[in-house]
């Protein structure tokens, strides 16, 4: 969840993508869209589309965050989808429930 420092931020993510298989969700608060530009793009950084006003000890923080797992959850069962689609059933857009287990 970042607003104001850019800088500070893409230092960040650079260690983060020092892992292989790390991806980076980044929820940028309503006050602070316009740093949306200075952010590192990378396939495996992704900002959220949600943008909350965030307020210290208000509900916002809790929108935040549940924005930030939704996101997460949605993006890693697409990726276990589509890794299921090319390396159990290749060339095949039809799976068996059963053949994700």
């Amino acid at each position: 969840m970042v607003h104001n420092n850019p800088t500070m931020l893409n230092c960040f993510i650079k260690q983060l993508l020092q892992y292989q298989g790390s991806v980076v969700f980044i929820h940028v608060d309503e006050k602070g869209l316009n740093i949306i530009p200075d952010i590192i793009e990378d396939p495996r950084v992704i900002i959220i589309p949600e943008h909350y006003n965030g307020s210290w000890g208000d509900y916002s923080q809790i929108q935040m965050v549940n924005a930030l797992i939704k996101n997460a959850v949605q993006k890693i069962i697409f990726m276990v989808f589509m890794n299921a689609l090319n390396f159990r059933v290749p060339g095949s857009m039809v799976v068996d429930w059963e053949e994700l287990h």
